[in-house]
């Protein structure tokens, strides 16, 4: 009797595990980046702008600017993050960041555009955004009249 009481509690933690596992993005216009055993990182090719930034310190330099969505294993939450790279500098910078929990709820908002770029740190999910960035700036049609 103790081992299918033992057993019918293992049977729900599995199954209570699985249903509010998170589901990797299917919709193609989600470039998959990456992930650890503690995050997964995805690029939203859909939403993807090109920009000559004018501002004095970028002037001329060439960006992309990208939707980010970041798993978190740890506590079971996603956050989707408005990057912009500049090619030109190899630098980057958040602008926007938008915290979801487990159902999809958004409990925290961040608006950052006053920050400034940032070195990208090697071996980092920084780096691979930017040099998804890069391969984008370079091979997607919708950026021709930019390059």
């Amino acid at each position: 009797m103790k081992r299918i009481i033992f057993l019918l509690l293992t049977l729900q933690l599995l199954l209570t595990s699985v249903c509010n596992a998170f589901e990797p993005p299917t919709d193609k216009r989600w470039l998959w980046l990456g992930s650890t055993d503690k995050a997964g990182c995805w690029l939203d090719t859909a939403s993807t702008r090109y920009v000559i930034d004018d501002s004095y310190n970028h002037k001329n330099h060439k960006q992309v600017i990208v939707w980010i969505l970041f798993y978190n294993a740890e506590k079971n939450s996603q956050s989707r993050h408005l990057v912009t790279c500049d090619i030109s500098c190899e630098q980057y910078k958040t602008t926007q960041a938008l915290i979801y929990d487990s159902q999809d709820n958004i409990i925290d908002s961040i608006n950052a555009d006053f920050m400034n770029f940032e070195s990208i740190p090697p071996e980092t999910f920084a780096e691979t955004i930017f040099i998804a960035c890069q391969k984008l700036w370079y091979t997607d049609p919708r950026n021709d009249n930019l390059k």
